[in-house]
């Protein structure tokens, strides 16, 4: 795929490899543009567990609860928006309003299918799916403090971390 073509750009490197072979590579990365270079990324991890605190280990659901937490919770977020990876990390422009926060939230319908054991053939005769609701929490602590000039230097290649600051905000 053309990366000029589709309006993607191409992030500058210092120095190209020397061995291996050339590839293509389309990376989930988008454009933002900001009017104040004075802005800050905050980085924040994320960690969610079922009820019993066990972590939630399950690829997609993530996103979900995460979806739930901003809906529920606007106001303990400053009302900031954030983008969420789907796994462990969020970032928001500016700064929510604590280093760590804890919500807990409840998913409604969640499928579950459950094997019907009162008869013979177990292995294959199910019940139907049956509507269950799914308590989880989700903390969310600080981990970093990145500058647009970071941003904006990354992406022309340089490999400074000295606009990346891991304190607290």
């Amino acid at each position: 795929m053309d990366p000029n073509r589709s309006g993607h750009l191409q992030m500058a490197r210092s120095g190209n490899g020397s061995r291996g072979q050339k590839i293509d590579l389309l990376t989930n990365h988008f454009g933002v543009n900001f009017t104040s270079k004075s802005q800050h990324f905050f980085q924040y991890s994320v960690a969610i567990t079922y009820e019993d605190g066990n972590p939630v280990e399950a690829k997609g659901i993530g996103r979900k609860i995460l979806a739930k937490v901003q809906e529920t919770y606007q106001t303990d977020l400053g009302s900031k928006h954030f983008a969420y990876d789907g796994d462990k990390t969020l970032f928001t422009v500016g700064p929510l309003p604590n280093n760590k926060l804890d919500f807990s939230v409840v998913l409604e319908d969640m499928s579950c299918t459950r094997s019907n054991t009162s008869t013979s053939d177990a292995n294959t005769k199910r019940l139907r799916p049956h509507n269950q609701s799914k308590r989880f929490n989700v903390a969310i602590s600080f981990a970093a403090k990145i500058s647009m000039q970071a941003i904006q230097g990354a992406l022309q290649g340089n490999t400074t971390r000295k606009h990346m600051l891991n304190d607290e905000n």
